[in-house]
């Protein structure tokens, strides 16, 4: 495997809209979220919920928190309040990256940190894109076997009943997760 920001960090990583990112800028930008969530307590085993809108950064955002070992809780805009809350509180995801706007969706049970996204966006780490030092996220490496009892992302199924049941997601495609 090799790290494709070091080895073309001018190339275009990621796209939307009129927006590009270089593999040089993602790399950046991701460690620098992934040390604002660690900070905030993102950690191996713990969830980290992301409820923005469609866009670049739900990518950005995503990557960062698989940079701070911690699982991912894709939560969709679509989905009605009383799901997402759901999905939020079973989960235990003590962070919730989110705008103001849709945070006021998420009821006043839910206790853990609510970053907001405008907020990351203007954060100095992560407006001038310098790689954060504060603490060491981790290189996410294609295609390399994982501990079978680590969880990437949670998955909510649909099923009959009101409430479904919340299961983590142990992907068939694995990635190797390391410290650099």
């Amino acid at each position: 495997p090799f790290d494709l920001a070091k080895a073309h960090p001018d190339k275009t990583a990621l796209v939307f809209l009129d927006r590009r990112h270089t593999y040089g800028e993602f790399d950046r930008l991701t460690d620098a979220i992934a040390a604002r969530l660690i900070a905030a307590g993102a950690g191996r085993n713990r969830m980290v919920g992301v409820l923005i809108p469609r866009s670049d950064w739900i990518t950005i955002c995503s990557f960062a928190v698989l940079k701070a070992r911690s699982g991912y809780l894709p939560l969709d805009t679509t989905y009605p309040d009383d799901r997402l809350n759901l999905m939020l509180n079973d989960s235990g995801a003590p962070i919730l990256i989110t705008t103001p706007e849709l945070s006021a969706r998420i009821g006043a049970e839910y206790k853990g940190t609510r970053i907001f996204l405008d907020d990351l966006k203007a954060s100095p780490a992560v407006a001038a894109h310098p790689i954060a030092a504060a603490a060491t996220p981790t290189r996410i490496l294609l295609i390399s076997p994982i501990r079978r009892r680590s969880f990437l992302r949670r998955r909510t199924t649909s099923s009959s009943c009101s409430t479904p049941p919340a299961r983590p997601a142990f992907p068939r495609a694995r990635c190797l997760i390391m410290r650099t």
